[in-house]
Order: structure tokens, then C-alpha cells, then sequence
């Protein structure tokens, strides 16, 4: 995937983004937010709507700065450039060479006006040379006049339920202070003091910018915490316990259970069942029209709370969807933490007609690390031929690679004291 620098006077001409220019949360008369400002609905869409969390606005930043995107990539090019964002020294600047001389010039207005006359190329470090090029080539855009303001959907104000105070994201407050800024930068006739404006609007960007970094990055983030989150629609986790008269390779799960696992199964069988679906329909109190998906997953929690309320024709109904649903396919046991790969391994389910616990083989106890002391797996349920196919190379009655440790060598299922324990407990007469 390839990344390229917005060019932010086409985004905002090209998506009619407003401008923002007033700090007041309300108009000066009547109860509505300002129109010009961070919430304005003429300029982010009504409260409630879609366009609120989709519509962005711009501040006129009224000067050229540093796009805070490349900052860092355009500081880092050389020292000279370090000393001069941070004032530090002041330099004379001719033939992409810059010199350092007591009445020189330094901060960010200086570095505005050299710009397009600096050669990245020939100013970088060797190991610089790649961001030097990309620089050189988007010229146009490291550099920004506009600066966009976030959805207001996304940072609207709310009210605290407990001390009736009202807050905002912290993103806000640097909007805020950047329209303060470019406000106070407008009224400056001396240059000097119009630098030091300037300054402080190139930092102000930078600060939004870590901000909006902050929310996308790391676990909590956007990208991992969203968009690449692991997250599993369907999965349970229920305590285990041990039967021998259970096979290796099969794990008994409670009916209700596996509706729950496989409900997109369950709601398709219930489709094409309309015996099913009047029995639902009577123990849900709703007309037969009415079962819809919906209907059908609210039905799905009620039985999982109180599966005891299932009885008679309704309950061997589903039983017999739940056999259907699971017949020739393995579900993906994880014990955690995983820490090795006998933490995974998968089993055929028999459907059992009571009881809320996953019922293992007593040489399963060893590999997964069960004592039964309230000790708990997650059960996985694999939907895709490919995902099934994989999943039987982890069932030690369907594979023989499933016995073995690749490292060490050992049996993964050796008769150990506790599974000889517990077979010597439930057969002794």
C-alpha cells in the first residue's frame, strides 16, 4: 500500500470544507452553537447526523509552516535545519550551503523563505538520500496554509452525568489555541512579533498531529485496536470437566452452547424449519412473522441464561439442529495463557442435553494443564473447508502428528497420575 501526502487546499476545496474561525461554543444570541465555530452545525452537519463524524472544517493558518506530517523527516535532514526550527543558531543561506554568522537569521520564518531553494539531495546525510528524493519530488506539499480540523462528531462536547460539567476532547483545547493564535498573529504589524506567532502555530500543529498519532497508534489505536483487532464473533468460554467415557479427540459441549457457537448455522436451520420456528415463536409470545434474525438471536440469549426453561418437543428440536450443525467438524480448545502449541488442539463435539461445562477426555488433563478446579477453555468454532481441514491436523484421534512433540519428542497425552486418578475415581465400584 502505497502513502502520499494530502494536498490540503484541494482536499478542502474539493470536499467545500468551511472554515473555522471562532473559539465560542454558542452564538452570540439564541441557544445554537457558532456558526464559525468547533461545533458549528453549518460547518460539521447536524448533531446526529452522519455528515457530523464525516465533515471536516479548516483553520486559515494565515502564514506558511512545516506540513506536521514531514516535520520531522524535513528537520532530521540536517543540523543546520535542527538549529534553525529550534533558534538555536542563526545561519546565512546561499548555493544550498548555509553558514553560520552572528547577524544571520534563524526560526521558522527564515526557513519558510530558503525552502524552495533547498536541495534535500545535496544537504542530507547519506542515509538520508531516500527521504531527500521525497521530498524534493513533493515540494509542494511539505508545506501547508490551511490546517483541517477533525469531525466535530468526533470531539463533540459532553455533558458529565454525576457533576453536570461539560467536556471535551483535549484536541479541543488545541484547536482552540491555534484560532487564538492566528487571530493574535493577524493583528501584528512588526515582523519580529508576527515570527514569534508563527512559531507558536507550527507547534500547535505539531501537538494536534501527536494527538491524532496518540489515537491511531498502539493497542488501543485505530488500526490495532479497530481495524486489525482479533476479535471473535463467536467463541465461548466454559469451565471444563473430565469423563473417560469420553473419547480422546471429542469434547462433550451442552446444546445451548453450540447454538450460541454456530448461530449463523442455527438461524439458517430455523429458516428452513417452520415446525422450529412456531415453537419459537410461542416461547418468545410473538406472532410467527415476526422471527426474524433478530428475534432469533434474542431467543439464542434467553436459552443460554436459562436453558432449563427448554423442554419437550421445542428442546429435541434443537437438539437435533445442534447434532446437525456440529456432525463431521472439529472446534478449535485453547487453554490460556498459550504458551506452547499443546494450548491449541481440536476435538469432534457430542452434543450433550445438560449441564453448562465442556466435558474432556481424562488424557486431555496433561496437555492442557486442567486440575478441575475451576479451570475454564475457550471453545473456537471454525466455519471455512480450509479452516476445517486445519483444525483436524490438531485432533489427536483424526491425526497422528497431534500425539507428538516436534521438539522434544515426548507424547503429548502420556497417562499421568491426575487423568489415572480420576479414571480410578469414576470406575471404582
Amino acid at each position: 500500500m502505497k502513502l502520499n501526502l494530502l494536498d490540503t487546499n484541494a482536499y478542502v476545496s474539493r470536499n467545500k470544507c468551511q472554515q473555522v474561525s471562532s473559539t465560542n461554543i454558542y452564538a452570540l444570541t439564541g441557544h445554537k452553537f457558532d456558526p464559525n465555530g468547533l461545533w458549528s452545525e453549518e460547518i460539521f452537519g447536524r448533531i446526529g447526523s452522519n455528515d457530523r463524524k464525516t465533515k471536516f472544517g479548516y483553520v486559515d493558518l494565515t502564514c506558511r509552516i512545516l506540513n506536521p506530517v514531514v516535520y520531522g523527516i524535513v528537520v532530521g535532514m540536517a543540523p543546520e535545519i535542527r538549529h534553525i526550527v529550534m533558534e538555536s543558531k542563526r545561519y546565512e543561506f546561499e548555493k544550498n550551503k548555509f553558514k553560520e554568522v552572528e547577524v544571520g537569521q534563524t526560526g521558522i520564518t527564515f526557513l519558510m523563505s530558503i525552502l524552495d531553494d533547498i536541495d534535500f539531495e545535496k544537504i542530507c546525510k547519506p542515509t538520508k538520500v531516500d527521504a531527500a528524493k521525497f521530498l524534493n519530488k513533493n515540494r509542494k506539499l511539505i508545506t501547508i496554509e490551511k490546517y483541517l480540523v477533525l469531525p466535530a462528531g468526533i470531539r463533540d462536547l459532553s455533558l458529565h452525568q454525576t457533576k453536570g460539567k461539560q467536556f471535551s476532547s483535549e484536541v479541543n483545547e488545541l484547536y482552540e489555541k491555534l484560532i487564538m493564535l492566528v487571530s493574535q498573529k493577524g493583528l501584528q504589524d512588526d515582523s519580529d512579533m508576527g515570527a514569534v506567532f508563527i512559531s507558536y502555530i507550527q507547534k500547535t500543529t505539531l501537538a494536534i498531529y501527536k494527538w491524532i498519532q496518540s489515537k491511531v497508534k498502539g493497542k488501543q489505536g485505530l488500526f490495532q485496536g479497530s481495524m486489525l483487532k482479533k476479535t471473535l464473533d463467536f467463541s465461548a468460554r466454559v469451565v471444563a470437566i473430565s469423563d473417560p467415557n469420553i473419547p480422546l479427540g471429542t469434547i462433550g459441549v451442552p446444546w445451548h452452547i453450540v447454538l450460541t457457537l454456530y448461530q449463523p448455522f442455527f438461524i439458517n436451520r430455523v429458516y428452513k424449519n417452520e415446525d422450529v420456528q412456531i415453537l419459537i415463536a410461542e416461547f418468545m409470545e410473538c406472532e410467527l412473522d415476526e422471527i426474524n434474525d433478530h428475534k432469533i438471536q434474542e431467543f439464542n440469549q434467553r436459552v443460554n441464561k436459562r436453558p432449563r426453561k427448554i423442554t419437550g418437543d421445542l428442546k429435541d428440536q434443537l437438539m437435533n439442529i445442534a447434532r446437525d450443525i456440529t456432525e463431521g467438524k472439529d472446534i478449535l480448545c485453547k487453554r490460556d495463557p498459550v504458551v506452547s502449541r499443546n494450548s491449541y488442539y481440536s476435538a469432534s463435539i457430542e452434543v450433550l442435553d445438560k449441564g453448562r461445562a465442556a466435558v474432556v477426555n481424562s488424557l486431555s488433563v496433561t496437555p492442557q494443564g486442567l486440575d478441575f478446579d475451576g479451570d475454564t477453555i475457550a471453545l473456537i468454532p471454525v466455519f471455512t473447508n480450509e479452516a476445517l481441514k486445519e483444525a483436524t491436523k490438531l485432533n489427536p484421534a483424526k491425526s497422528k502428528s497431534a500425539w507428538m512433540d516436534p521438539i522434544s519428542s515426548g507424547h503429548h497425552y502420556p497417562l499421568t497420575l491426575d487423568p489415572v486418578s480420576t479414571i480410578y475415581a469414576a470406575t471404582k465400584v
